[in-house]
């Protein structure tokens, strides 16, 4: 697909229809973003097409051959992981990851049930780096400032 063809096709998403309001315009809004770079524009596309109306997640490698047979782009691992975590933190998309042996993969957070499911590994990652960096370098103050604040607010 062009580039042309595939902002054409953003305005026919189906599956946004069952997201929560602010959630499809946040998609919305970033894929129709000019400057979105291709790999996060093909994964952000990728997963509004395949997202599940139940909110399964939606495995890595099904992403991948979205993107090969509808886009005609290949995707690494890599890229794809690179893409979500940017359109997680610089354009705000919620999507959640699921990283269980029968359920793994990308979902669209639209509950506060999943917004905390996908935050719980995220918070113990946190707290194993907390404690590593804190056996590494006790004595240094920035570790022990902010050990002191995640103590408090975690």
């Amino acid at each position: 697909m062009t580039p042309l063809a595939l902002s054409l096709h953003c305005d026919q998403l189906a599956p946004m229809a069952y997201m929560p309001p602010e959630l499809a315009s946040r998609v919305y809004n970033t894929l129709a973003d000019k400057t979105l770079p291709p790999p996060v524009f093909n994964t952000l596309l990728a997963l509004s097409e395949l997202c599940d109306p139940h909110g399964g997640p939606i495995p890595l490698a099904e992403i991948q051959r979205y993107s090969r047979a509808v886009m005609r782009v290949e995707l690494s691992d890599r890229t794809v992981k690179g893409a979500v975590k940017q359109l997680i933190e610089q354009y705000g998309v919620a999507i959640g990851s699921a990283r269980g042996a029968a359920r793994h993969g990308y979902f669209f957070i639209r509950t506060d049930e999943e917004a905390t499911a996908a935050a719980a590994p995220l918070l113990a990652e946190i707290r194993s780096l907390a404690t590593r960096c804190r056996t590494l370098s006790p004595k240094n103050p920035y570790i022990q400032h902010l050990l002191g604040q995640m103590e408090v607010q975690l």
